[in-house]
């Protein structure tokens, strides 16, 4: 059984992620923001945060359009977030990058990056968490003080 990883990069300074992931030994992080930036944040753009993330000496790898949580819409209310759940888990896309986040994990500590510190209404918890469990994953959230979150 795999265990994934997930982590919501705040407005951290990236150094601060980087020492959250080794402190947890992640080799490969995956993005799964649809839309990779940040305005509050700019040190976590994909253009900033991948070089960073490589140069560090571990892996990037995006995938916020198979993953992402754009699928949501303006959907605040977390009753309805977990409804939609049915539908999305059911698209080729979404399965595709649950798959290559398992395949991955079999060789890489594998962790989900989202933008939320805390995963309690993220669609990293509240969608991805819930399909990698479905498929046997055991997932574990790191948060921003470094302490582990079973899911």
């Amino acid at each position: 059984m795999s265990t994934i990883l997930t982590v919501g990069h705040s407005n951290h300074p990236v150094e601060r992620l980087i020492e959250l992931l080794r402190q947890h030994g992640v080799t490969l992080l995956v993005d799964v923001r649809s839309q990779p930036y940040s305005r509050f944040a700019h040190q976590f753009n994909r253009e900033n945060l991948q070089p960073a993330v490589t140069k560090a000496g571990l892996r990037y790898l995006y995938l916020g359009e198979e993953l992402g949580g754009r699928q949501l819409g303006r959907i605040t209310i977390l009753q309805e977030r977990l409804s939609a759940y049915e539908r999305l888990a059911d698209s080729s896309h979404f399965q595709r990058g649950l798959e290559r986040v398992l395949q991955d994990s079999e060789t890489d500590t594998v962790a989900l990056l989202c933008a939320e510190e805390d995963p309690t209404e993220c669609h990293r918890r509240v969608w991805v968490a819930r399909a990698l469990r479905e498929r046997g994953a055991s997932v574990q959230h790191i948060r921003g003080d470094g302490h582990v979150d079973a899911d």
